[in-house]
């Protein structure tokens, strides 16, 4: 008795299947950007003052209140609920 196949395709391996075709362009182009140095200063001017901002609510304990703590907590929380 023979026993003809159900069809006539090669069978690949599974590691082979469905593996769209590799784009040869991506990743060739090269980005760049400038930025002048009055945007560098008014950067370090903004980051320096909320740099002092951060540091002075440290020393007054700002972060150490109650209702800061609950508000953390609350956002963590919102973010790992998605």
């Amino acid at each position: 008795m023979k026993i003809n196949n159900v069809n006539n395709q090669p069978i690949l391996p599974a590691s082979k299947k469905n593996i769209p075709a590799k784009d040869e362009k991506k990743g060739q182009g090269v980005d760049s950007i400038n930025i002048s140095p009055e945007a560098r200063e008014l950067i370090n001017s903004e980051q320096t003052a909320k740099l002092n901002e951060i540091r002075q609510k440290l020393s007054e304990n700002f972060y150490s209140r109650k209702e800061v703590l609950e508000k953390t907590a609350e956002a963590i929380l919102k973010e790992l609920k998605g």
